[in-house]
């Protein structure tokens, strides 16, 4: 016998056996039954017709009451998420350190200088199908107070709602931050205000994917400021105090 390799042709051969399985159980029994019966029967000289009649029929009705009501279950079958888009794959892996020349700069970043930095095909990160990534970035030493940019290249207008870490003169202090790709790959970082050796490392990806969205996936969005206690954006225009809490 050959069967179909369509899954409609698969499903039907299947149902269609285990209703032949249950058939033939059902007309076993009645056999079996019919044969006791007319042994038992036939010892009291009494016919066993009638009974062994009523016994099929009895048995037939339950085979129909079963197709009713109890209908055999069809097979299983997974189903597929709806998109694959913003799914996460963690990493570790250092892409820049302007003390070794990691990453193509060998000197600490200039105040209000952008360097550009590649990211997919380097370190782990796939060349293709990478939305965004999660960086560490570390601002090390620097001379005066300051803070750290990093945006998709070409680079937004973004210097102060992509804001990844700030710091205090002499403070070393690192930061994480999802940052967007660019469909080159690449992404620019900005330091405003002071000059710093700086470290950069990569904790993981996302997929672009088939372009929608799995569930509980990253959705990128153009960087927005929410809350600046300073102007009162988003929150009163006050200083956190210590141990207190900020609702947003």
């Amino acid at each position: 016998m050959s069967v179909s390799r369509g899954s409609g042709s698969l499903r039907t051969f299947s149902i269609g056996t285990r209703w032949a399985s249950m058939i033939a159980q059902v007309v076993f029994l009645g056999r079996v039954l019919a044969r006791s019966w007319r042994q038992t029967f036939a010892r009291r000289g009494v016919s066993s017709r009638p009974v062994v009649a009523l016994t099929l029929i009895g048995l037939v009705a339950s085979l129909a009451f079963s197709v009713v009501l109890v209908p055999l279950a069809g097979p299983a079958s997974a189903t597929s998420p709806a998109g694959t888009g913003g799914m996460f794959t963690p990493l570790q892996a250092r892409l820049a350190d302007t003390r070794s020349g990691l990453g193509g700069y060998s000197t600490p970043i200039p105040a209000n200088t952008n360097r550009v930095y590649q990211v997919t095909g380097n370190v782990g990160v796939p060349s293709t199908g990478v939305s965004a990534v999660m960086l560490s970035m570390t601002a090390l030493t620097p001379n005066i107070a300051g803070n750290m940019s990093a945006t998709s290249n070409p680079p937004m207008s973004c210097t102060t709602t992509c804001t990844v870490l700030t710091w205090a003169a002499g403070e070393t202090v690192s930061n994480s931050s999802v940052v967007g790709v660019a469909s080159n790959g690449q992404i620019v970082v900005n330091s405003n205000y002071s000059t710093e050796d700086m470290l950069i490392d990569v904790q993981g990806y996302f997929l672009t994917g088939n372009g929608t969205a799995a569930p509980g996936g990253y959705v990128p969005v153009a960087p927005t400021r929410i809350v600046d206690t300073r102007s009162g954006l988003g929150a009163p225009k006050a200083q956190v105090a210590t141990g207190s809490s900020l609702t947003v």
